[in-house]
């Protein structure tokens, strides 16, 4: 997925890669996104699952400069714009 926004007269574009995945997510599709960020020379790129990332995703998110969005910061999100709407049981049972 890639958003547009025009920012000071300047058009930014973000790419973000989605995982649905029960397992968390590792470094492969970090770097992988990372390698898209800079073929197309995009001002940012995110992560976004549904699980977690694993120790070495974390680390190439940050060795790469890779936002991540994992399932409850998804859900707050949600949960800001959308009160109420939302509600996922699987969640729960990692808290």
């Amino acid at each position: 997925l890639i958003c547009s926004k025009l920012e000071n007269k300047e058009v930014v574009r973000t790419i973000f890669q989605c995982k649905r995945w029960i397992g968390n997510v590792g470094s492969e599709p970090i770097q992988r996104l990372f390698a898209e960020k800079e073929l197309h020379q995009y001002h940012d790129a995110i992560c976004v699952t549904t699980s977690n990332f694993t120790r070495e995703g974390k680390r190439a998110a940050d060795d790469f400069n890779i936002k991540m969005w994992d399932g409850h910061y998804v859900l707050g999100l949600l949960q800001k714009h959308f009160p109420g709407q939302y509600y996922n049981r699987a969640l729960d049972i990692t808290e």
